[in-house]
């Protein structure tokens, strides 16, 4: 970053970035089911995931507005890098002693393994729809946080952090409480209920705009509203995950479940962007609810309400009978 001189630069490596993050975030969530194994305790290790993802959300803006009081953006950027190698040399020594190999391993045939698990397995094609939910509202904080609090509030850089920080603290609450709720309450019906959630609370922000009554406790009721529905199907999307391949076929499922998560977001930032450009965020933010809607009615459509399917045989995971079993009872 500190040598970027143009725009397109910055678009390089954005690309970079997501690039390695695509390599990374899908290996380290199938990780987890390797180091934790009882059900339980792997709903309090996704808890725990979501935790800390959180954090560093909500720490990063304001641990940079300190840091640019004292450095430059150079230097912020240098220290930046400083810490992903330190990351890096941390994640180098870490073991997974029971790991299981992938049954593919190649980066394609994995994404494509996993496709073809999510396509015909009935509680994946509604957690593809809930990635829709998740994406159409997240955009709106994603993208449009700093229009809406600097054009529409006058507010400055620091009420954007504090805004997004609002959503954060919603995430960050509903991750805490999620594992004891897990523990009775399945993973449809929490998902659905924050589908819900994430489609109530995108109608308020369309009408927040829409009657330019926006304020400033409004805006983060709704912002914290729409990090507590991401939460609560974001969190628990690992389980039902788990639940439905053999134990060598987790990989492929995480990194179909990355891909077609983003697909969602490929969708929705551009209608967040872009129409909010030009035509106003009340369109663009009527879109991502119609959207939402949408999602949401997918979601209760195709994941069948009484849901014990034995999960995907064959190929695609190469589990022996007794494994398909286990899994089964545990779907």
């Amino acid at each position: 970053m500190p040598l970027v001189t143009e725009v397109w630069h910055v678009y390089v490596l954005i690309g970079l970035l997501q690039a390695a993050s695509a390599a990374f975030t899908p290996t380290y969530q199938a990780v987890i089911p390797d180091i934790v194994t009882d059900e339980s305790a792997y709903t309090r290790a996704l808890s725990a995931s979501q935790v800390a993802s959180t954090m560093e959300s909500l720490l990063s803006p304001v641990l940079a507005a300190v840091a640019l009081a004292f450095l430059s953006f150079d230097r912020l950027f240098l220290g930046t890098s400083a810490g992903f190698l330190l990351s890096a040399l941390l994640v180098l020594s870490a073991r997974v002693p029971d790991a299981r190999p992938s049954a593919h391993t190649r980066a394609w045939d994995k994404a494509a393994a996993g496709i073809r698990t999510f396509l015909r397995t009935p509680r994946l094609r509604g957690l593809m729809a809930l990635n829709l939910v998740v994406a159409a509202a997240g955009s709106i904080v994603v993208v449009n946080t700093v229009n809406l609090v600097r054009d529409g509030l006058g507010g400055s850089q620091s009420d954007v952090a504090w805004m997004l920080a609002a959503s954060g603290t919603g995430t960050l609450v509903a991750a805490l409480v999620l594992p004891r709720v897990l523990d009775r309450v399945a993973a449809r019906t929490v998902m659905t209920t924050g589908a819900a959630v994430l489609v109530g609370a995108t109608g308020a922000a369309v009408m927040l705009v829409a009657t330019g009554i926006a304020t400033w406790a409004g805006t983060a009721v709704i912002w914290s509203a729409i990090g507590v529905g991401m939460a609560l199907i974001i969190t628990p999307t690992g389980k039902v995950l788990r639940a439905s391949v053999a134990r060598n076929a987790i990989p492929e499922a995480f990194a179909a479940q990355f891909s077609l998560s983003h697909l969602a977001w490929l969708i929705t930032y551009p209608v967040a962007g872009w129409i909010g450009t030009a035509a106003g965020l009340t369109l663009a933010w009527s879109v991502l609810a119609v959207l939402a809607g949408a999602g949401a009615a997918g979601a209760l459509l195709l994941w069948p309400r009484h849901d014990t399917p034995a999960p995907v045989t064959g190929p695609v995971s190469g589990a022996p009978a007794k494994d398909r079993s286990s899994l089964a009872k545990a779907a």
